[in-house]
């Protein structure tokens, strides 16, 4: 039996962005606004010839777009357990940020590596590995331990996370089609469903299974 129906996911995401719609707008729209502007600035900075600058603000700005990208996640669980959620949360897990940036490299590091072993590889340990994050932030893990819990909870499931992800695919070139203004609502629907499809595979590791009794 399957963990997840992506019908489902995709309700409850969409349930979930209708009821906080305001809310997760704002924060899709103000990440985009704040990512969009270090961009901006770099360009214009890069006429100038100076390359320190240019690195330095290049840094800053990878930083703070892998911290609001935390924070993110950190709000979407927070909503699913049904947690009031506000903006100053999107700092709440900046304790964590070293430790995600040292995890999302051992994932890209394994992921190319899969891509060069004739390209499916990397597919399956991208999926495989792809709840990383989920984990290191739920459960606040070290580097590998979020790593090896999202091998876990995704055994069994690649095939169904794999058809999810093409489902969200869909959505968004839907929503870019819709003049682009249209990501700002399918983007908050794919990410509160991902954080549903998180969940219900942690719940599958989490329910012990039955022994079967002894003849």
């Amino acid at each position: 039996m399957q963990a997840f129906s992506i019908k489902e996911a995709i309700k409850y995401g969409w349930k979930s962005t209708r009821e906080h719609i305001v809310f997760l707008v704002s924060l899709v729209v103000g990440i985009f606004a704040i990512n969009a502007g270090f961009s901006y600035a770099e360009e214009l900075l890069s006429s100038t010839g100076n390359n320190l600058i240019v690195f330095t603000l290049f840094v800053v700005s990878l930083l703070i777009s892998f911290l609001l990208g935390i924070g993110l996640i950190y709000i979407t669980l927070k909503i699913y357990d049904e947690n009031k959620a506000a903006y100053k949360d999107l700092l709440e897990p900046a304790p964590l940020l070293w430790r995600f940036i040292g995890a999302s490299a051992v994932y890209t590091l394994i992921v190319i590596a899969g891509l060069i072993l004739f390209v499916v590889p990397g597919i399956i340990w991208a999926i495989k590995y792809k709840f990383y994050k989920y984990a290191l932030i739920d459960e606040k893990l070290g580097v590998m331990d979020s790593i090896r819990k999202s091998r876990d909870i995704t055994e069994g499931e690649k095939w169904n996370i794999f058809l999810f992800g093409l489902v969200l695919a869909l959505i968004n070139i839907l929503g870019a089609l819709a003049l682009f203004v249209g990501l700002f609502v399918t983007i908050p629907i794919t990410i509160m469903a991902t954080v549903y499809v998180y969940r219900k595979l942690l719940h599958r590791e989490l329910v012990p299974v039955p022994e079967t009794p002894k003849v």
